[in-house]
């Protein structure tokens, strides 16, 4: 696939520039006023005929990959306290869920699914799964899915897995390549990967995930290859091909990985269009931002009803009204608002302690808000708005508070850089008028590449700038 016939390289200088992901809308770096104790449960309660999806958050790591930007903890601290620390955290979580079930009057049977992440989930045994999840009844009948390091994943846990009813598993395989493995300190080789991958094809799990990494220091199109061909051995049924961002003044241990070669740009796009080429040749669907599924998949007959969301667990098809996160830095979701736990450990666990929520920030949103946030949503899971018809009313709220003449601005020239194809409108054109055409907009295949910009055009803090502030990272 030729990457001047894609994109020049001109319009990849143009737009590899630093954009949120938009897993939340305002992105985190642009929450404000967090909701009171009182409202937030208030707001729980009143969600509740919804049904609630709760996200477990394990922080413990048995080594730390210097790529890394997620919430874990360091294995030197968790070892002073070993004996006891795992145990502790659980209870509390435990804790933190009777705290919601007075407050809010939530119950087991709100539960619609259970997601447990890290960290390294498999860094329980088999007995700390157990006694974690049974504090949440019946899991049978809830959707269940979970992050594992393969490499330290035994048959024992994924048996247990499969006895607790769990569906989907996700293996964080993140590259194939020994020498890229060796420098972002990720254990494990291919055959041993593949030796409990099977085992994991032999329980039945509905849906089985390995995630990846795009712009690794060190990746080059022949270690991308290597990685591919490995992958299409396994053939998951879905592939979370997540783009590096290096933002080593949020994880430090990324500071570490500049003496290698990181490829950026038009050296990062090659190595994404080489991606989907394999991909695509094998009959996966690209569905969002940076999902890949095989037709068969539970979340590709989602997508195909218009059924996915964008969420801080990327890519799902949970209906559940509400994201209540447990544990240590976990974010909760609902329609009206935001909310962080704290990230020290042990101050979460001192809150929790003392019944209090431990929660260090978050937001409310705007009308302004929730209209963005169904708009980039919609952009970011389909490419396009055609048949979304039900925003039309979100656009039409949108532009009783936000510039139309702006929005039209970005929106051409997007279009004259080949990134959406539109009809023709101009900033003349009345707001209907232009809701109308707005709604047939579809983004080509370079403007998937470049989605994350696209959408931010229709976020409002950002409608006056071509890119956001260095506290997020690269589109490519």
């Amino acid at each position: 696939m030729s990457l001047h016939k894609i994109v020049s390289p001109e319009i990849v200088n143009k737009y590899d520039v630093n954009v949120p992901r938009y897993t939340s809308f305002p992105p985190v770096p642009n929450w404000k006023t967090p909701p009171k104790a009182q409202e937030w449960h208030q707001e729980l309660q009143a969600a509740l005929s919804q049904g609630v999806h709760l996200y477990l958050h394990i922080p413990f790591c048995r080594s730390l990959c210097a790529y890394c930007g997620c919430f874990r903890i360091d294995p030197g601290t968790v070892t002073t306290t070993s004996a006891h620390i795992v145990k502790d955290y659980l209870h509390t979580i435990h804790d933190e869920w009777e705290l919601y079930q007075e407050k809010s009057g939530i119950k087991n049977e709100h539960l619609r699914g259970i997601h447990l992440g890290g960290g390294t989930p498999n860094t329980l045994t088999p007995e700390e799964l157990s006694f974690l999840l049974s504090k949440f009844g019946d899991t049978s009948s809830k959707l269940l899915s979970i992050e594992l390091n393969p490499h330290t994943t035994t048959p024992l846990f994924l048996e247990t897995l499969a006895k607790l009813g769990v569906q989907k598993i996700s293996f964080g395989i993140q590259d194939f390549d020994p020498t890229i493995r060796k420098i972002i300190g990720r254990e494990g080789d291919y055959e041993s990967i593949s030796e409990i991958m099977n085992k994991a094809r032999s329980l039945n799990f509905t849906s089985i995930n390995i995630d990846l990494v795009l712009g690794l220091p060190g990746q080059t199109l022949s270690s991308i290859e290597y990685t591919l061909d490995r992958v299409a051995s396994l053939r998951p049924d879905t592939i979370a091909y997540f783009s590096y961002a290096h933002v080593p003044w949020f994880a430090p241990l990324q500071k570490g990985l500049e003496q290698h070669h990181i490829p950026v740009g038009s050296e990062k796009l090659s190595l994404l269009l080489k991606l989907q080429e394999r991909l695509f040749s094998q009959n996966y669907i690209h569905i969002g931002l940076d999902h890949y599924a095989l037709p068969s998949d539970p979340i590709a007959k989602a997508f195909a009803d218009h059924k996915v969301i964008r969420n801080f667990m990327g890519h799902t098809y949970t209906q559940a009204g509400t994201l209540l996160g447990l544990g240590a830095s976990s974010i909760s979701s609902s329609k009206n608002s935001y909310l962080q736990n704290e990230k020290d450990l042990f101050k979460y666990m001192n809150t929790i302690s003392q019944g209090q929520l431990a929660t260090i920030r978050g937001h409310q949103k705007s009308e302004l808000d929730r209209c963005c946030e169904k708009i980039i949503q919609t952009l970011l899971c389909y490419h396009t708005f055609q048949g979304h018809e039900e925003l039309r009313q979100d656009f039409s709220s949108y532009f009783k508070l936000a510039s139309l003449e702006k929005l039209v601005t970005r929106l051409l020239e997007f279009r004259s850089d080949g990134l959406l194809e539109m009809e023709e409108i101009t900033t003349t054109h009345n707001e209907q008028a232009a809701i109308e055409k707005i709604l047939k907009l579809k983004l080509t295949y370079a403007g998937v590449i470049f989605i994350r910009n696209i959408a931010s055009a229709f976020d409002y803090a950002l409608i006056d700038s071509t890119h956001a502030a260095s506290t997020f990272g690269r589109s490519l």
